[in-house]
């Protein structure tokens, strides 16, 4: 019975391992480094993988998955993000301090088709330590949103 008891006692103490992030399996919120967290938002993006998405985007409080509360809101802003920079591919090409501490800046060219476009984006450093993509500039992507006659879909007419 004592020996029952100190089993008992002894699974109380342990805590199990973090559950992995939804929509990614194995992987935890936000990135190790500025890059890894600009390399897994723009996969994130190109998979268009909403829950994996809002894990990788977030600010110095985390992930925006636990800060925007609002569920439908932030599907609002992840769709905006996934529409502006859906891309082919890209390439960093600079990481430089931030604004502010325990913040980078990185220089990301984004290729869609026949379009190619630098843009920037911030990578935070959150009390957990981890990085987080926060502040995507999708201003010089506005086109890659818009469809082109040869990635358009296929279009049923309506009845």
């Amino acid at each position: 019975m004592v020996a029952a008891l100190v089993l008992a006692v002894a699974g109380c103490r342990t805590s199990p391992a973090p559950a992995p992030v939804p929509g990614s399996p194995g992987a935890t919120a936000g990135a190790a480094s500025p890059r890894a967290a600009a390399e897994r938002f723009m996969q994130t993006i190109r998979d268009q993988d909403i829950q994996a998405t809002s894990n990788i985007w977030g600010s110095e409080r985390g992930p925006a998955r636990t800060i925007l509360t609002d569920r439908v809101e932030l599907e609002k802003r992840i769709i905006v993000l996934q529409c502006n920079l859906q891309h082919d591919r890209f390439r960093i090409l600079s990481d430089l301090p931030g604004d502010k501490p325990n913040a980078r800046s990185l220089r990301v060219e984004v290729t869609k088709g026949q379009l190619t476009a630098n843009t920037t984006m911030a990578a935070v450093q959150a009390t957990d330590g981890r990085w987080y993509i926060n502040d995507p500039d999708i201003r010089p992507l506005r086109g890659f949103c818009a469809e082109t006659p040869a990635s358009a879909p296929a279009r049923k007419p309506k009845r």
